[in-house]
């Protein structure tokens, strides 16, 4: 290998120097660091079979980092004996670690790590349907690439075992390893770390007392030269033509190596008067074809300038005898698209420094993360809800985090003085660091559970059983809704309260709140984060929030917010209390939903959810006490999927008796209780509005085995044939089969009689049996007059939904377990096959006209073998 490195002033100047003082110690530290040098180049020559999509990392890369080094700090630049082995040997480990084989135990070992673990479960949630192979790859590799820095910092002390037992280091000479083997892996380190934290390094590292003393080190010196460096290392030697031919890459990766393959090597800009500039140029034209490899290598070069740049402030700034700032001061081109396209040529195209930008940013996020999204409507649930969701997620990330905890969630509502309505929702989970709380929390349209910083703040967060609620990263927005003003304080968990950050949000929403630190007045001593509302004036009523029937002809009424809070969390898997402007005490309006195993929890639970209190004559207590003995968890291992028992009532009146919740969060607390069962079920959320998905989050399997449950308990307690027209429609909505309980309503001449399938059956094989479909769409028509039509029996709807849907393919009914479905199946098992016959009959409906369809049946004439 060529080694271009001895050639550099850096090199000449410090380990290279042939003066003839202090020869023995020159030739110590040389043979030191070239033993270093052999040792590192045999490790990083793994890089390339563990990670083979990244660029060259090998040998060639650490001695051009020489060369970027002197280009950058010029040909005179300070630095002595002592500070040239740091900075080599810093170069040496910065990317050393991105191999199995710097780690103990190697790639398995990596795969039990929790960094591994968070990785692979963040790849397997971003692509469910990646092969399980292709994933851990991909988690391999997002595990090196964080590990790498902070692996490097032990490598220089790390020992390799050989096959006879004896250690082996990078550094074999053990004065120099103990001495500078520690700051030679932090500052390798150092190169993934803000260069505000540079500083933490030392300002000098002052030479053992057998080196002369002006061999002392400057840390951030020597840091500074190596981010510079690394950056700065872009040409071609990174991605050579034979092997990028050899080996063929796509996506991300092939837009690098095509980039820095084509890019020369960087140079001091040859016009007078920009000495204190580098230029980067390519090789070849970029076609459109080569848009984004054009785009990497514009993004690599401004990088350079932004590290000379933050560099340079920092030494400059430091005012240190022997570390000036570099020579270089910019980068040619980085100023604009336009500019860079003058030496990193594009060819058949124009790079341009047009960008999506939004006008009118706030106005933007003021409607979509508020009314435009979420309606007119219910703007304070909407905006308790979301709050409540970033409280409970907190509070469940904290019992990962810390195993002995619990915690709940508290809820006040206060008046001020003027009249004034303020809620505060506080709670005790993980909290939010600084970084968190002006990032994420503040990043429209970005979930702080789902980013990377994750990770980095909650390591084995990701990959254990916490599941967050909230997912699109607006709900925060929805406060703005109902608030004048909006206070944010927040620390870790695990931080002092003196290291609470507050936001201030003082007319609503803007995208410049004030910051200040420090305990705020009333923050209690065990709690995490407090969001305090003051409310705008039409959002609460004496401490009463208004609930809407939304239905004809029934009285909407008022609830005690306590109430409404109490149904909005009925599926919560954290307990949640309220304290109201007249009460001296929190009190526990919401318990987590595995206490409802409890039959008088879940008997004071379902009386809040339903607003028993508050209409006793829809629901009685003796109803309410009859439904308690039949509520049971849809899965027992896995409380919050639902707690619920099937419906039986057949009016259609808003009883409030059940919950579709998100999260455990209910989608609405108006109009409830049409459901197909009472108590709450969980589902998916469809969007970021919350509605709920058609289907609930619990497997079909147990859904069907809660089903049969509760069919056996109804069948114990005495169930009519009503029940079970009801029941029929029910359990076709929860998309399983209704025929052990079907009944169907059919008039013959003037007299309704209910039938079971098999009669039903019976009826079609024996007469037909006639059925009026909608003229508009292939379902059962129920708002036409019902009446007998010729000599057939009518099928006559006793509920609308799924269960009349007539959509048919070329293997018969789409849905099995509709009427059609459930008649083919019980035909199919008996013999017979459905014919559904077109009479061309019109009957008016109050919807327009709509077709009589006669079903008939027949045997099924049995294959024959010629």
């Amino acid at each position: 290998m060529s080694e271009y490195y001895q050639a550099t002033g850096l090199w000449k100047n410090s380990l290279g120097s042939r003066s003839t003082g202090h020869s023995d110690h020159m030739d110590t530290l040389r043979s030191a660091y070239q033993d270093f040098r052999r040792k590192a180049f045999v490790l990083t020559d793994q890089i390339a079979k563990a990670l083979p999509a990244l660029t060259i990392h090998d040998g060639t890369h650490l001695d051009a980092l020489w060369e970027t080094a002197d280009l950058i700090a010029g040909p005179s630049y300070p630095i002595n004996p002592l500070e040239g082995f740091v900075l080599g040997g810093a170069i040496l480990l910065h990317d050393a670690a991105l191999c199995f084989e710097a780690y103990e135990g190697g790639k398995t070992k990596l795969r039990n790590s929790t960094e591994w673990r968070d990785s692979f479960a963040a790849i397997q949630e971003r692509s469910p349907t990646l092969e399980t192979s292709s994933a851990q790859d991909e988690a391999d590799f997002a595990a090196l690439r964080l590990l790498h820095a902070s692996r490097a910092k032990e490598l220089a002390e790390t020992a390799w075992i050989s096959a006879d037992g004896n250690k082996i280091f990078l550094i074999e000479n053990s004065d120099l390893r103990n001495r500078y083997g520690p700051l030679i892996g932090k500052i390798a380190a150092s190169h993934h770390w803000p260069i505000e934290e540079l500083s933490g390094l030392g300002e000098q590292f002052n030479a053992p007392g057998h080196f002369p003393r002006e061999w002392r080190v400057d840390p951030v010196k020597i840091a500074c030269l190596l981010r510079c460096a690394d950056a700065a290392h872009l040409d071609s030697r990174r991605a050579p033509d034979f092997l990028m031919a050899l080996t063929r890459r796509e996506g991300i990766s092939s837009h690098h190596w095509i980039a820095q393959n084509w890019l020369a090597r960087a140079d001091v800009s040859q016009l007078n008067d920009e000495d204190d500039t580098i230029v980067f140029t390519s090789n070849r034209d970029f076609s459109k074809e080569h848009t984004q490899a054009w785009w990497v290598a514009y993004d690599a070069i401004t990088l350079v300038q932004a590290e000379i740049v933050a560099s340079n402030k920092l030494l400059e700034a430091r005012t240190i005898i022997g570390s000036p700032k570099f020579a270089i001061n910019k980068v040619k081109g980085t100023n604009s698209p336009e500019d860079m396209s003058v030496y990193v040529r594009a060819s058949g195209w124009e790079p341009c420094s047009a960008k999506i930008h939004v006008g009118n940013l706030q106005k933007l996020v003021n409607d979509l993360g508020g009314k435009q999204l979420y309606g007119e409507t219910d703007q304070l649930g909407i905006a308790l809800r979301e709050l409540i969701q970033n409280s409970r997620d907190a509070l469940a990330a904290r019992r990962i985090v810390d195993q002995t905890h619990n915690g709940l969630i508290n809820i006040q509502l206060s008046e001020d003085n003027d009249g004034a309505w303020s809620i505060e929702v506080v709670d005790t989970g993980v909290g939010m660091s600084e970084r968190v709380l002006t990032g994420p929390l503040l990043d429209f349209g970005s979930s702080f559970w789902v980013s990377s910083l994750v990770q980095d703040e909650f390591p084995g967060l990701r990959s254990s059983a916490f599941r967050s609620v909230g997912r699109f990263g607006i709900g925060f927005y929805a406060v703005f809704m109902v608030a004048e003003s909006v206070t944010v304080s927040s620390r870790r968990w695990d931080a002092a309260l003196s290291q609470i950050v507050t936001l201030e949000f003082q007319n609503g929403l803007t995208l410049r709140p004030t910051r200040t630190r420090g305990r705020p007045e009333n923050f209690p001593t065990s709690a995490s984060t407090s969001v305090k509302l003051k409310l705008k004036a039409e959002n609460v009523e004496n401490g009463m929030v208004l609930i809407r029937r939304n239905r004809i002809g029934e009285q909407n009424f008022l609830v005690a917010l306590e109430d409404y809070v109490s149904a909005l969390v009925c599926g919560l898997d954290v307990g949640v209390s309220f304290k109201g402007p007249n009460d001296d005490r929190f009190k526990i309006v919401h318990t987590p939903v595995s206490s409802l195993k409890a039959k008088n929890i879940a008997a004071d639970w379902l009386a809040r959810m339903s607003f028993q209190k508050y209409h006793p004559n829809t629901v009685s207590s003796d109803d309410l006490l009859k439904i308690v003995e039949r509520l049971r968890f849809v899965d027992p291992d896995h409380p919050e999927y639902g707690f619920a028992a099937l419906s039986t009532r057949v009016d259609h009146a808003t009883t409030f008796l059940s919950s579709r919740t998100v999260g455990g969060l209910s989608t609405s607390v108006h109009g409830r209780g049409d459901d197909q069962f009472f108590g709450f079920l969980d589902f998916p959320a469809r969007s970021a509005k919350r509605e709920a998905e058609q289907n609930p989050v619990i497997p079909q399997n147990l859904l069907e085995a809660w089903v049969n449950e509760q069919l056996a308990l109804l069948e114990k307690e005495g169930i009519t044939d009503i029940h079970k027209l009801v029941l029929t429609s029910h359990l076709c909505e929860l998309k399983t089969d209704p025929a052990p309980v079907f009944r169907a309503l059919i008039l013959r001449g003037q007299t309704l009689s209910v039938l079971t399938l098999s009669q039903l059956l019976d009826a079609v094989v024996d007469t037909g049996l006639a059925i009026f479909k909608a003229g508009f769409m292939d379902h059962i028509d129920t708002y036409v007059q019902q009446q007998p039509y010729k000599h057939y029996p009518v099928f006559r709807p006793f509920r609308n939904g799924a269960f009349l849907s007539l959509e048919r393919d070329a293997s018969g009914p789409t849905n099995p377990n509709s009427l059609l479905g459930c008649l083919y199946r019980e035909a199919a098992k008996r013999g017979y096959e459905i014919t559904v016959n077109q009479t061309g009959d019109i009957v008016s409906s109050v919807l327009g006209n709509c077709e009589v369809l006669i079903l008939t049946a027949s045997s099924r004439v049995p294959d024959t073998q010629s």
